[in-house]
């Protein structure tokens, strides 16, 4: 039979084993932040070319044109697609009507997606949690 310092010293390292368990779970969720994938030099590259755009949507399309080709640009720096649409939608239409083609639609995309990024960057990433893994007595701890 197992002495009772022996047992004393398999609870301790039971206790040792959940301290350090429940440290490992209890990450600060607001030290785990994602980076934004938009910096300030992008969304001036994209309100530069946006410009270009908007000033050439006095020809038919052109301004849907643009919009196309800054969806491809955000899609391969690796803005999700969900967040893209609802603003691609407005601004396509918003390009393709006759006389509201006007409105800086172009522009309003980029800004829409800059700021979405850095929003979604200030949310606190989850968490994964680890699965727990019983510990098992050592033989040393235990003596028959």
């Amino acid at each position: 039979m197992p002495s009772n310092q022996q047992e004393q010293e398999y609870e301790s390292q039971i206790n040792q084993d959940k301290a350090q368990t429940q440290q490992q779970e209890s990450v600060s969720v607001s030290s785990v932040r994602s980076t934004p994938k938009m910096d300030f030099v992008d969304l001036m590259l994209g309100l530069f070319i946006a410009g270009i755009f908007d000033f050439l949507s006095i020809i038919p399309a052109m301004g849907a044109i643009g919009i196309g080709l800054l969806t491809m640009w955000f899609w391969f720096k690796g803005i999700e697609m969900k967040k893209l649409s609802t603003g691609m939608i407005i601004g396509l239409i918003i390009e393709l009507l006759p006389f509201i083609s006007l409105i800086p639609a172009v522009m309003g995309f980029v800004i829409r997606t800059y700021f979405k990024e850095q929003a979604k960057a200030r949310l606190p990433a989850p968490v994964k949690k680890v699965a727990s893994v019983a510990v098992m007595p050592t033989k040393s701890l235990i003596k028959t």
